[in-house]
């Protein structure tokens, strides 16, 4: 058995990297899962992640929708807006 190393292309999270773009179809998505992968220890409030990446808050809200149904990420109640 063959003992190759898996690693992942650091290109694949890069803003507009072509291969997020082959397997990530939606731009609001591609650019929230960037921004999510780059700081993956920073909580974010919805609002701050459209600011962020430019995106409508309504096509943010849409996209995490998504992301929490499938449980790759989640959120917890703060005494301010919801917190990722």
């Amino acid at each position: 058995m063959n003992s190759n190393f898996i690693q992942l292309n650091s290109n694949i999270i890069q803003p507009g990297g072509i291969m997020l773009k082959a397997i990530i179809s939606s731009k609001t998505k591609r650019k929230l899962l960037t921004l999510l992968l780059i700081n993956p220890k920073r909580r974010f409030y919805i609002r701050e992640l459209s600011m962020d990446i430019k995106e409508n808050i309504n096509s943010v809200w849409c996209e995490l929708k998504k992301l929490f149904s499938i449980g790759l990420v989640f959120s917890e109640k703060r005494s301010k807006p919801t917190v990722l």
